[in-house]
């Protein structure tokens, strides 16, 4: 009986467990990255609610909208951008193809493609605010 006890206390404590960092609401995580001669392309989101946050992009590729996310067991993290976002990103032949979460240091890195340039590069988003 004893190890059934342990066994849902365990269990208890688990699903009892504050959310990861990543879904604080307040959070801001921010970075950038260079490709080839292009100009550099900042990234920032803010958390405003749990799975959803205020996206800002800027430089070769310029958007604001709204971006929901969802982290899994894995720390894979999974995006969805809204139409605006999503068209511009579109056009420019950009797409998200991974996204994980370090618990450990904070930070999102998001692997993007660029299809015309046949490149992938990795923006790594740490939290600057919080």
């Amino acid at each position: 009986m004893l190890p059934l006890f342990w066994l849902s206390s365990v269990l208890a404590f688990c699903l009892s467990r504050p959310p990861p960092p990543l879904l604080e609401r307040g959070s801001v995580y921010s970075g950038s990255v260079r490709v080839l001669s292009l100009p550099t392309q900042f990234v920032s989101i803010k958390v405003v609610d749990e799975g959803v946050g205020s996206l800002h992009l800027s430089g070769v590729l310029n958007a604001d909208g709204r971006v929901g996310f969802c982290l899994d067991e894995e720390d894979r993290v999974s995006f969805v951008f809204d139409d605006a976002v999503k068209r511009k990103m579109e056009r420019r032949f950009c797409k998200v193809v991974d996204a994980t979460y370090d618990k450990e240091k904070d930070v999102a890195s998001v692997s993007v493609s660029i299809a015309p340039l046949r490149i992938r590069k990795t923006v790594n988003l740490t939290r600057v605010l919080r």
